[in-house]
């Protein structure tokens, strides 16, 4: 049945719309007050859009938006929607003024509209966008005015507080010396002071370090501790305005480091390795590999490297500067370096043509192949007659071996003192390996084992034959060894949780295992004093890749943080003084730590 009722309804709908859509049409109210002061609104509303209260820069540029533009006459119509009014058919104008210096200026803007319909009705509605740019602020508070005026003469303002601080100090570096530490950074434009914030903690903040004031660039931080690391940083000042903080660097008095040699910018494989003679002269070798060529897969689009250069290189610093010499292009090694009583260099490595010697004598290097089988890795020490013995890894018909050679006897000898069943190839824990030999010549080896068992392995002939055991379980990442004055073996190693840990025998000969760092370590480094303790080189990931020294000579583990540091090898080494040497990469380039 026909409802009666739904004419008037439908009728009373449409005036009702048209009554509502006419209140709509009618005004726009906006922010900008009481025109007349009779209760008309405004017909202008201008707004600035957020921005940071605080600011370092001399200028900032403002945006924002205005209503009600003085837009054409007929904003509604029926049925269709008319033109849309472009950016140059504004009526509105937009300034600024900085209270506080005085400056004005004019803002650049347009007006932008868009059209909807509701049934038969069209709605134009207009929004006037503007930008400001480059508003000189002064140092301190900056009270700024934007102002919105149409033809009409009505007109609307939006006010922003801006406080302009000093910028940011930046290039903050920390040189250590003996008890003090040299901090420089570049100055600031318009710095009247500076103030540098210190403190033993990595936590460093302005508001719980120890404020030194009115500093300038470079300053010494004298009558500190050394092997305790110091962290710094630095704020600029104008006016009484304080910039926010520097970078937070830190540096350990009693500990320099310095440049030693560039790798390349493609580098991605990098070892190495240090001693030090009977004059306290350090003796570095590194290798390293630049890709030369790249290749793209035409179905993946994945680019790879497909040749190589390789660098194998000695470095001394025996005329008080580094000095570098190529040894041979060889392939990516783990080699060793030592330095016997006569002061001739020996290096042990992985080369084309299998396991290589390398001696320096005389101004020049010879080297021979020890074993055409070795194929990765390498691991050389020096007994007290001067003799050479190595482990490395070897190929043979059906496995991988655990291989070690001397020229003890006085021609090369080789020994197989493990074999692994499935070949790994050189990739970790296959390639982590290190040999000591005793007083007596004897040799001792930890290594990492190969799949399926892992763990960390050791093997020593002592008793005229080959002694293998196991000292821990699990992956192996990295390891180094050493023995101790009484013949006791000790070993740092990293597992695959990343931690540090450190095995030793005991009196009984008994292994004793404990972690010296959680979660955060690799590439560790041992060498041990004329007492037995040990001072281990390694990358944290904590705070940063940092270098981190650690030892244990005092009884528990003392922990010295020396700078940044990439992931790949490091190397320490004693002086005769018991000073700790170290070699490690950093930015890529190979460089030097000593608290010598």
């Amino acid at each position: 049945m026909r409802n009666p009722d739904l004419p008037r309804h439908a009728t009373r709908f449409a005036i009702g719309l048209f009554v509502l859509l006419a209140l709509m049409i009618s005004g726009c109210p906006g922010g900008g007050g009481d025109a007349t002061g009779s209760g008309t609104y405004n017909p202008l509303w201008v707004y600035i859009d957020t921005t940071s209260p605080t600011v370092q820069t001399s200028s900032v540029d403002l945006h924002g938006k205005a209503y009600c533009d003085n837009c054409p006459a007929s904003e509604v119509a029926f049925g269709y929607c008319p033109p849309i009014q472009g950016p140059l058919s504004s009526a509105v104008g937009i300034t600024w003024k900085n209270r506080t210096s005085g400056a004005t200026g004019i803002a650049v803007d347009g007006i932008y509209g868009s059209c909807s319909c509701l049934f038969s009705y069209c709605f134009t509605s207009y929004s006037h966008q503007w930008m400001a740019y480059a508003v000189p602020l002064d140092i301190g508070t900056n009270v700024v005015d934007v102002i919105a005026s149409d033809t009409t003469g009505a007109s609307a303002t939006d006010t922003v507080t801006l406080t302009r601080i000093p910028a940011s100090p930046v290039s903050l570096s920390a040189v250590a010396g003996s008890g003090e530490v040299t901090l420089s950074w570049n100055n600031v434009a318009g710095a009247t002071s500076y103030n540098l914030y210190w403190s033993n903690t990595a936590d460093l903040t302005v508001g719980n370090g120890t404020r030194i004031a009115a500093v300038t660039s470079p300053y010494l931080h004298s009558g500190l501790t050394d092997n305790v690391t110091y962290y710094y940083l630095v704020t600029a000042v104008i006016d009484g305005f304080e910039s926010p903080p520097s970078a937070t660097v830190f540096a350990t008095p009693g500990w320099r480091t310095e440049f030693v040699a560039p790798t390349t910018a493609s580098t991605d494989l990098r070892t190495t390795s240090i001693a030090m003679d009977s004059a306290s002269v350090t003796h570095v070798h590194d290798a390293y590999n630049q890709c030369t060529h790249y290749s793209t897969n035409p179905d993946t689009g994945f680019t790879y490297c497909d040749a190589y250069s390789y660098f194998n290189d000695y470095i001394t610093d025996a005329t008080g500067s580094w000095v570098t010499q190529a040894v041979d292009p060889s392939v990516y090694v783990d080699a060793d370096i030592a330095v016997d009583s006569a002061g001739i260099v020996h290096i042990g490595y992985a080369g084309y043509q299998g396991i290589i010697h390398a001696k320096y004598a005389g101004g020049a290097w010879t080297a021979e192949t020890v074993d055409a089988q070795g194929w990765c890795s390498s691991s050389l020490a020096l007994d007290a007659a001067n003799k050479v013995h190595l482990a490395y890894y070897a190929n043979s018909a059906s496995s991988s071996e655990l291989r070690y050679a001397t020229d003890a006897p006085g021609t090369w000898v080789h020994h197989t003192v493990d074999l692994f069943t499935r070949d790994t190839g050189c990739s970790m824990p296959a390639a982590s390996l290190s040999i000591a030999v005793d007083a007596a010549g004897a040799a001792d080896i930890a290594y990492a084992g190969k799949y399926p068992d892992y763990g960390l392995e050791y093997a020593t002939n002592r008793s005229g034959a080959w002694i293998n055991a196991t000292i821990d379980t699990g992956y192996i990442l990295n390891l180094s060894a050493a023995l101790d004055a009484n013949g006791k073996m000790h070993v740092v190693y990293a597992d695959n949780a990343h931690q540090i840990r450190y095995a030793h025998q005991d009196a009984s000969d008994a292994w004793v295992t404990e972690v010296v760092a959680a979660g955060s370590g690799n590439d560790p480094s041992l060498a041990l004093d004329a007492s037995g303790h040990a001072h281990i080189s390694y990358v944290s990931s904590l705070n940063g890749s940092q270098l981190i020294y650690a030892t244990n000579a005092a009884g528990s583990w003392h922990f010295v943080p020396l700078g940044n540091a990439d992931f790949a090898a490091t190397a320490i080494a004693l002086d005769p003084l018991g000073k700790v040497h170290i070699s490690y990469f950093s930015g890529g380039n190979l460089r030097y730590a000593t608290n010598r």
